[in-house]
């Protein structure tokens, strides 16, 4: 494979945001704030307070399938060389032997897994949270949420675990040897002479590999077991952003938006040389739905964060109810020598300002330690539970300015990251590119629809979405704000430098994948997202019974080599300022609405689900 994954004791961070088996939800949340409340006289009305954020999520699984495919074909070549010294009786003399190999190989593999699962797994999450809330009458309502510091819990209980994997590789290879004798004419120690003519001998070989096993895990606990237990606990750091905007659109469709910003970003080759990060396009990967996490150009990752007091306990239950435990370790910390509590004087919050046309608040991480590295099989580096010098502290920084008009928002959000300090993997990066995921759920007051065909890298510096043909959200890359259109790299190509460059545009890529929710891929980070939409909205009536899109993208920036970055793309909603406007019906004819701040480059997936759920009283 192009890269390999490395599993740490940070794996529950990752399981937390990637989970591939789908989630059944309950959420409790609860407030300690210190509230700051102004207004402007435009009537917009806002205030911001410290936020603590405890909340559930339980995930269920019922026999629940996951199909895993992989088929490649990869080659290399690469040389190696070794001498050694004998003494020849026949000539009298000590003579030196050089040997260069030249090996060459081509493997054609496929694979083919699957797994099925029946239990469950909870999450408990309470972090320290700065929240902003923005309100402009009654059709339009911003939450926007900065994380800092706290605890992840997870519980997994199962009571199933089937595995299936079959198998087949074939390669060949061609290996050269090249053989040189020398001696030493002149009795300096300096063996520069060659004696003869090079000895070349060539081999070469097919090689075929082929099997498949089945794995109960059951079977090797016995009978008498009827679950397996296993709690993995942490406290951590890390720039999550999440927010939430609910609206009223100018055709009266109400429409409420969650997005996140994961704190892990990939690192990709753009081996196509597209601009983009190619996400779900892998020769491996899940069968039933897209995760961002595989691609054949992904090659690295890197997760501002610090995690301690990592445990994990597992555990066997017997039929008749009693416990035993199997294991309990702890992790070593990352970084090592440094807490999360310690790097929390490194989060500022700066809250929201008055503007001519809004508001500006931004939240800045600096000097975070990174967990992650390069896994590209021919060249591997790792940070992971390091020392916090080795971490690369690193500079995160992300701002918002909200322009509100009398029909129209403009989010204007600046991302910055400073430059890479560990100079080992500065190298690694060199020619390589960023990618920053997000992830957007949806719901509406109608039922949602896809009338247009699934495509696939469609540049645009502007996507529209409309609700029954009026619009609804934009993105925007430089077609209405032409200075959004690039993004500046510091010190690039050379210190003292200054370098914008210009946005590709955008890809969009559609999959339509279940009529259920709990069958996406990505369904963990839909809870989440939920957990800040439905509080939000659960005394509207217009949301008692709704629909609800996934939808994912990303923001690439296809030069970067490690460099500081920093980049201010746009996102618009269109609402109506008619507060007397009724609830109307009717589908949603088109894409459904913006799924992300507008970006350099940006591919966009969305998952479009007919969930039509009814909420309970």
């Amino acid at each position: 494979m192009k890269f390999k994954k490395k599993f740490t004791a940070l794996l529950l961070i990752s399981l937390f945001f990637f989970t591939t088996i789908g989630l059944v939800s309950k959420f409790a949340t609860s407030i300690d704030s210190s509230l700051e409340t102004s207004a402007i006289p435009s009537g917009v009305d806002y205030d911001w307070e410290e936020y603590l954020f405890d909340s559930w999520m339980n995930q269920t699984w019922d026999q629940a399938t996951t199909e895993y495919n992989y088929n490649g074909t990869y080659s290399d070549t690469y040389t190696y060389t070794y001498d050694y010294y004998y003494y020849d009786y026949q000539a009298g003399q000590t003579l030196k032997r050089k040997i260069t190999n030249i090996y060459s190989y081509e493997t054609n593999s496929t694979s083919y897994s699957n797994y099925t699962i029946t239990g469950e797994m909870s999450y408990h999450l309470v972090f320290d949270t700065y929240k902003v809330e923005v309100t402009y009458g009654d059709f339009l309502k911003l939450l926007w949420f900065g994380f800092r510091n706290g605890s992840i819990e997870m519980i997994q209980e199962l009571s199933e675990y089937v595995a299936y994997s079959e198998y087949s590789s074939e390669q060949y290879y061609e290996n050269t040897e090249i053989i040189k004798t020398y001696n030493d004419t002149d009795g300096d120690g300096i063996y520069e002479t060659q004696i003869g003519d090079d000895i070349i001998l060539e081999t070469n070989d097919t090689h075929e590999y082929s099997g498949s096993y089945e794995t109960d895990i059951f079977e090797y606990y016995g009978s008498n077991v009827d679950s397996i237990k296993m709690v993995q606990s942490l406290d951590v750091l890390y720039p999550l952003i999440l927010s939430t905007q609910i609206y009223t659109t100018q055709n009266s469709k109400k429409v409420a938006w969650g997005e996140m910003i994961p704190p892990s970003f990939f690192i990709y080759n753009d081996t196509d040389n597209d601009g983009i990060y190619s996400a779900g396009e892998s020769n491996s990967g899940p069968s039933g739905g897209l995760s961002l996490g595989f691609s054949d150009e992904l090659v690295g990752t890197i997760s501002p964060m610090a995690a301690n007091n990592v445990n994990m306990t597992q555990s066997i239950i017997y039929s008749n109810g009693t416990e035993k435990n199997l294991q309990t370790f702890g992790a070593s910390a990352a970084p090592q020598d440094v807490t999360p509590n310690e790097l929390t004087e490194n989060i500022t919050f700066n809250p929201p300002q008055e503007t001519a046309n809004g508001l500006s608040w931004d939240i800045n991480y600096e000097e975070l330690p990174l967990q992650g590295g390069i896994y590209d099989s021919s060249d591997s580096f790792y940070l992971d539970n390091s020392k916090y010098d080795w971490a690369s502290p690193t500079n995160f920084s992300f701002g918002f300015n909200y322009d509100i008009g009398e029909n129209r928002s403009d989010l204007f959000q600046t991302f910055g990251i400073s430059k890479i300090t560990n100079s080992t993997f500065y190298d690694e990066l060199q020619g390589l590119s960023l990618s920053i995921p997000h992830y957007n759920y949806f719901i509406s007051s109608e039922e949602i629809t896809q009338e247009t065909e699934n495509a696939a890298t469609v540049p645009t510096d502007i996507i529209n979405f409309t609700l029954s043909g009026i619009p609804a959200a934009q993105i925007d890359m430089g077609l209405s704000f032409p200075e959004k259109k690039n993004y500046t790299l510091y010190n690039y190509p050379s210190e003292g430098n200054i370098t914008e460059i210009g946005a590709l545009g955008s890809t969009v890529s559609q999959i339509i994948v279940s009529s259920e929710e709990q069958t996406n891929q990505q369904y963990s980070i839909v809870d989440m997202l939920k957990a800040f939409i439905l509080p939000a909205i659960e005394n509207d009536p217009a949301f008692n019974s709704y629909s609800g899109v996934l939808a994912m993208a990303t923001q690439n920036y296809p030069v970067w080599s490690g460099e500081h970055l920093v980049h201010d793309p746009t996102f618009s909603v269109f609402y109506s300022s008619d507060t007397g406007a009724s609830i109307g019906g009717g589908e949603i004819s088109g894409f459904l609405y913006l799924p992300l701040f507008a970006t350099v480059v940006i591919t966009l997936v969305i998952i479009t689900k007919r969930v039509n759920r009814k909420r309970k009283d």
